[in-house]
């Protein structure tokens, strides 16, 4: 008889706050589940200011250590499964300006799931900084999820994810304004093969170099029936969907010809 896997019930910031940090109540290969809607308000006092500590995020001096033994930082991202059942993560803060960790809901996540959950507030990163997961890699998905707020930060900045590879996007939508400076787009910062399913943007999209209105760099990948209501406002090199892209396949996919009066299409 195969065991059935234990679901851990999240029901509160507190709750939220635990996950990967006690690792024997809630590791971070651990199966969890939303109970309810949670004010993530307080958020805000969290950590000296900087607000709530993404899932699988290190601290830099941490990152230096492991820098020096190899940097094999994956191994402490998010691997298990979260499942929001449809509920909602409001007012979540996270300001860390700073810091050079992947600043999201979930910061660095490996093969992990997260699946219907929305999620609001403002998030102020570095590099990979977005809504869901600030770097999801190794066959990881995203399933029915949202982000409405404001997402800031440098380099590969993406409303639902930062950097993705070897990702599934599917059935997730962003709204609000979406801020960066190199590598920017609304859904997603940078990402390579991967594929994005059915997913549309309605937030602002803002940055210096290489953005695009879904993705900012893209190689690779496939998108199919993906959408964009968005305003993109750039500096230079902006290429309609996607900023940079190299090899991908991409259908039924469209944007707001009224709001940006883009030349080019991406092929």
């Amino acid at each position: 008889m195969t065991d059935k896997i234990k679901h851990i019930l999240i029901s509160s910031l507190a709750d939220l706050c635990k996950i990967g940090k006690n690792k024997s109540t809630h590791p971070l290969n651990g199966h969890y589940e939303l109970t309810n809607d949670i004010d993530a308000s307080k958020s805000r006092d969290l950590d000296n200011g900087r607000g709530f500590m993404p899932i699988g995020w290190c601290e830099p001096d941490e990152l230096n250590k492991l820098d020096q033994a190899g940097f094999e930082y994956w191994r402490y991202g998010f691997t298990g499964v979260f499942d929001g059942n449809n509920h909602t993560i409001e007012n979540l803060y996270i300001n860390r300006p700073n810091g050079i960790g992947p600043v999201g809901m979930f910061g660095l996540a490996t093969g992990a799931e997260i699946k219907n959950v929305n999620i609001s507030g403002n998030f102020t990163g570095n590099t990979s900084t977005d809504g869901i997961a600030g770097q999801l890699s190794q066959k990881g998905k995203i399933i029915n999820c949202s982000f409405s707020g404001e997402i800031s930060g440098k380099e590969s900045v993406g409303g639902l994810i930062g950097f993705g590879s070897n990702i599934t996007i599917t059935k997730s939508h962003v709204s609000g304004a979406v801020r960066g400076t190199v590598y920017v787009g609304g859904l997603l910062g940078c990402c390579t093969k991967s594929k994005i399913d059915n997913c549309y943007l309605s937030a602002s999209v803002n940055g210096s170099n290489i953005l695009g209105i879904l993705a900012g760099d893209c190689d690779r990948s496939k998108l199919n029936s993906c959408y964009s209501t968005a305003n993109a406002n750039i500096s230079s090199n902006v290429s309609g969907l996607i900023g940079r892209c190299d090899s991908n396949e991409i259908n039924n996919c469209y944007w707001d010809s009224q709001k940006n009066n883009f030349t080019n299409m991406p092929s």
